[in-house]
């Protein structure tokens, strides 16, 4: 895999898939490759943490070199050291640009 796949569904009505193949997919790579080892970081993490423990949560699922984690944010069984990950790679790819602020997604009417 050429780069790193991230796809992150924010509230319901959001999508979000970027396939990063510039100068952000290094810093996204180093952001894995500082969270490697055999006990902690990318290493570690399982491929999948889906089990629904609360419903109505986003997902995010990160794409690196020959493996696949699946994370949905119901599950709380996942690490917090997934969320980090996450966290960062929004930080990265400047995800408030196409989902806006929180302060912005607070003023959007709600679905009923």
């Amino acid at each position: 895999m050429q780069g790193v796949v991230v796809s992150s569904t924010v509230p319901r009505w959001h999508s979000v898939l970027c396939t990063i193949r510039t100068a952000r997919a290094a810093r996204l790579s180093t952001s894995i490759g500082s969270n490697r080892g055999a006990n902690t970081g990318w290493d570690a993490f399982e491929t999948d943490y889906t089990h629904r423990d609360v419903t109505d949560k986003p997902s995010a699922i990160i794409g690196f070199e020959d493996k696949t984690v699946r994370h949905y944010h119901g599950d709380h069984s996942a690490p917090e050291a997934l969320t980090k990950l996450e966290d960062r790679f929004d930080q990265i790819v400047d995800i408030q640009q196409w989902i806006g602020t929180p302060d912005q997604r607070s003023k959007l009417p709600r679905r009923r």
